[in-house]
């Protein structure tokens, strides 16, 4: 195995239509010669994979099945979500924030985190994290900020100084568990100055496994962008670029 990457943002299909990567109905059909269908376990061991995180979006449905076939198959599973975090400035669209457990108190600081968001912080189609509900559940976890967190987004806006400033809180909140990340899929991100922090090399997330089945996510997108479940057109499908950033490889 070459433990030399490891992919840390994953979603399947429990992220309803935001992927198509499917799971293994049991742990023995994460082996590719048993597989009933191509899945995430099997692929992973197909690639060698030493080590996966599955971070669907403000749930935590898969991680059962996830746990149990991930180490029935010889890959070590890493816990995690990614989270709608609290916008102030733009409550219609908040930042988002990725958060990986360490530990069992971690499992626990999150699985809190995600169902106070569903109980108090619904926004229209967000569950949302008010960041100051981390000031007594960030133990354990690990966080990531890419492009769409507050941070990538002040970056990205050209402030850098609020980006600065907005860097020392998270900081603040979670230490040396905080890591930016550096993506190669096309976006950039310039590095606040005068600050010391960890980093991380990071894939967009993942939701597509193979770059052959991006018609079907084509599908699901616009399944979900319809209204109301009214008549869908094909006018209305988005094109979907056949390109690496999404797919799961080595």
């Amino acid at each position: 195995m070459n433990p030399s990457f490891v992919h840390l943002r994953i979603h399947s299909d429990f992220s309803l239509v935001d992927s198509t990567i499917r799971l293994p109905e049991k742990p023995e059909y994460g082996d590719p010669a048993r597989a009933s269908f191509p899945n995430l376990i099997s692929h992973a061991v197909t690639l060698d994979m030493p080590a996966l995180a599955l971070t669907d979006q403000s749930n935590l449905f898969a991680l059962v099945k996830f746990y149990r076939a991930a180490e029935a198959n010889g890959i070590k599973p890493i816990a995690g979500a990614d989270l709608w975090i609290a916008n102030p400035a733009e409550p219609g669209l908040p930042t988002q924030l990725t958060l990986l457990c360490q530990n069992r108190r971690g499992y626990l600081n999150l699985a809190q985190l995600i169902s106070r968001s569903y109980i108090e912080g619904r926004h229209g189609d967000f569950a949302v994290v008010d960041p100051e509900w981390l000031a007594n559940h960030c133990d354990g976890l690990i966080a990531l900020a890419g492009r769409r967190s507050d941070v990538g987004r002040l970056l990205l806006a050209g402030k850098e100084d609020a980006a600065l400033a907005r860097t020392h809180e998270w900081l603040g909140r979670f230490g040396g568990r905080w890591y930016f990340e550096i993506t190669r899929c096309g976006h950039y991100a310039i590095r606040p100055r005068d600050i010391s922090f960890a980093v991380t090399s990071c894939s967009e997330y993942v939701h597509r496994a193979h770059p052959s089945i991006y018609q079907m996510e084509e599908i699901a997108w616009v399944l979900r962008s319809s209204p109301n479940g009214k008549k869908i057109g094909f006018v209305q499908a988005r094109k979907l670029k056949d390109d690496e950033k999404h797919v799961l490889e080595d």
